[in-house]
């Protein structure tokens, strides 16, 4: 029988706040960041600033509803943890406010640096291909994606 390793303090923050995404929870969200929290998104941008931040979940949630992360793996080492998993969702329709006809999903590494059990900097590693592929209803082409597979 496998021996099952404790919690860390950091992955339990983690974890709080990928529960309050789920939940899209932004009271839960804003609690649970440093004032000086830093995003990362997936091209390397950076947002800082809690208010900021809050603001841009809040935007994104209104955009796709139904959005969650699946933790597949969550491993600390100190106060970094890395997060393994699915983020998936359904975008909204053409600004009408009614979903797109297809739900997308697509895997999902996470960076969460902890500081004093609050998030001070959240990184997302995914391909937004899917949620792109989603939101223009499959018609429109993700040219980045099209230029990797004329490479390969």
């Amino acid at each position: 029988m496998a021996r099952q390793r404790a919690v860390s303090k950091a992955e339990q923050a983690a974890l709080r706040f990928i529960s309050a995404v789920n939940a899209h929870d932004v009271a839960t969200l804003t609690a649970l960041m440093t004032s000086d929290h830093i995003f990362i998104d997936a091209v390397g941008r950076e947002v800082a600033g809690a208010s900021v931040v809050i603001e841009r979940w809040t935007r994104d949630f209104q955009r796709t509803t139904d959005y969650r992360i699946t933790v597949e793996h969550c491993l600390g080492y100190g106060d970094i943890v890395a997060i393994f998993g699915t983020e998936s969702g359904r975008c909204v329709g053409a600004g009408d406010g009614t979903p797109a006809k297809s739900a997308w999903s697509a895997p999902i590494a996470l960076k969460a640096i902890v500081r004093k059990g609050l998030i001070a900097t959240w990184q997302v590693y995914v391909d937004r291909g899917p949620l792109h592929d989603a939101a223009s209803g499959g018609m429109e082409k993700d040219t980045e994606r099209e230029a990797v597979r004329k490479d390969a």
